[in-house]
């Protein structure tokens, strides 16, 4: 699949891995940042953003996505920094294909198998209105009745957008991604390593990271370190971007 992506800067490449329901505006202002000294290189995952929508989606598939891209953009062997599920899909890559990448950031998201999660906030996309709504605010009014918090609620809106006839869609597909969150939420595979210098972020208030994620990320990562973001839940790089840049921008200066 031929993925939508954008750039900023120039140097060593780094590509970004959105999470799940977000797209790769969400990560502008770091990508901004981060292009003083690197290319910068911004993906929409499958069946988010810009880039097509399919019925398949596991992180399989997404990494194979992501290595057409390197391919195309000729980065033969970046950083990758990926996010929650962008972060799933990162490892899963640097595992499978360890000879193109260069080191790995993994942010808020173990290797491990996860519950499904997320299962409010569908329930709550699939409530608006669609083919009715004409104002965002109706969309965010839906949103808020199924008790989503205000930044949750903003950073799902951002994904949502006109079509050509003027009526409102969501960029990612629903649906998709609700028949298929457990493939999503599988464990990275146990028999692979990769041996690469890898930073695992963790938000201080987040619980997708946990001290029993350590000896699975040791086995399969054993180049890994982590750092602790103060004063973060999962969207570390929105909920504290000076911390989050300082350890991201130390890391790259090491590798």
């Amino acid at each position: 699949m031929k993925l939508f992506s954008q750039e900023r800067g120039q140097g060593f490449p780094v590509l970004i891995l959105h999470g799940l329901f977000g797209l790769s505006d969400n990560w502008m202002s770091v990508a901004n940042q981060l292009a003083e000294r690197h290319r910068v290189v911004l993906a929409d995952l499958r069946n988010h953003g810009r880039s097509p929508h399919e019925e398949d989606m596991d992180l399989d598939v997404m990494a194979a996505d992501v290595l057409e891209l390197m391919d195309d953009l000729f980065l033969e062997k970046p950083v990758l920094l990926g996010h929650s599920l962008g972060g799933k899909v990162a490892m899963n890559l640097a595992l499978k294909f360890p000879q193109r990448v260069h080191a790995l950031i993994v942010v808020d998201i173990g290797p491990g198998a996860y519950s499904p999660r997320h299962l409010e906030i569908i329930k709550a996309l699939e409530a608006v209105p669609l083919d009715r709504i004409s104002r965002r605010q109706e969309a965010d009014n839906v949103l808020s009745s199924y008790g989503l918090p205000e930044p949750i609620r903003q950073f799902l809106l951002k994904s949502l957008a006109r079509d050509s006839s003027g009526k409102f869609q969501w960029r990612f597909n629903l649906q998709s991604i609700k028949s298929n969150l457990p493939r999503l939420s599988e464990a990275a595979p146990e028999h692979l390593t990769y041996q690469g210098p890898t930073l695992f972020v963790k938000g201080e208030r987040s619980d997708y990271l946990t001290d029993a994620d350590g000896a699975l990320i040791a086995s399969l990562f054993p180049r890994a370190s982590l750092a602790v973001i103060p004063g973060a839940g999962h969207w570390v790089h929105a909920d504290n971007p000076g911390a989050f840049l300082q350890v991201v921008s130390r890391f790259l200066l090491s590798v």
